[in-house]
């Protein structure tokens, strides 16, 4: 897939957000997988099974987060698509003048720590923070991220990132090596293909 599919099937995912966000005034997350000749599909009964387990909240709750993406990782290594992509509501963090001045090790721990380091630093004016809608599309080697600020889902141009999968770390990495015990495979397959997400 070239960089220029794999933005389209970004933007195909973002824009199927977009219009449910627009729609009902909420939004939880989007799940979508792209096999070559069928194209995009949302996996929406992943979706509510993933709210039904872990909870609307779960995507601001870092352990919930680990979890489902280690699940979301298992799936894609047993059942690998071309392509995935999962849209979410972000913050954005934009460093300040006064946040530039402090030490790596200091941006480092506020970066790389909890939400609420960053929610304090922002209280303090060292970030800056935008809601955005971002879109991580992913291939075994490359990721998209496409993203717009929530209250300029219309008027703004996306931001568009591309970069190698190698590169990409967090919860929604969903490509790349996961240690699966075999017992999870087996109980992994048996419990989706009983709920019918087979």
């Amino acid at each position: 897939m070239t960089d220029q599919e794999l933005e389209g099937f970004a933007a195909q995912a973002f824009n199927l957000a977009r219009t449910e966000f627009q729609r009902k005034e909420k939004f939880n997350w989007l799940l979508a997988s792209f096999h070559r000749g069928t194209g995009l599909h949302r996996m929406t009964k992943i979706e509510a099974l993933v709210i039904e387990l872990a909870g609307e909240d779960w995507m601001n709750d870092s352990a919930k987060k680990e979890r489902v993406g280690y699940v979301l990782r298992i799936a894609t290594h047993l059942m690998p698509p071309d392509a995935v992509a999962l849209v979410s509501i972000a913050d954005r963090w934009k460093p300040t003048d006064a946040f530039n001045a402090l030490s790596e090790a200091d941006q480092k721990k506020i970066m790389d720590g909890p939400r609420a380091s960053r929610a304090d630093a922002a209280s303090l004016g060292l970030l800056t923070v935008d809601e955005v809608m971002v879109c991580w599309a992913q291939t075994p080697s490359r990721v998209c991220s496409y993203q717009r600020t929530l209250n300029e889902l219309e008027d703004s141009q996306p931001l568009v990132q591309f970069g190698p999968m190698e590169l990409f770390e967090g919860n929604f990495k969903l490509f790349g090596e996961v240690e699966i015990p075999p017992e999870a495979a087996e109980i992994f397959a048996r419990r989706m293909a009983e709920k019918g997400y087979l």
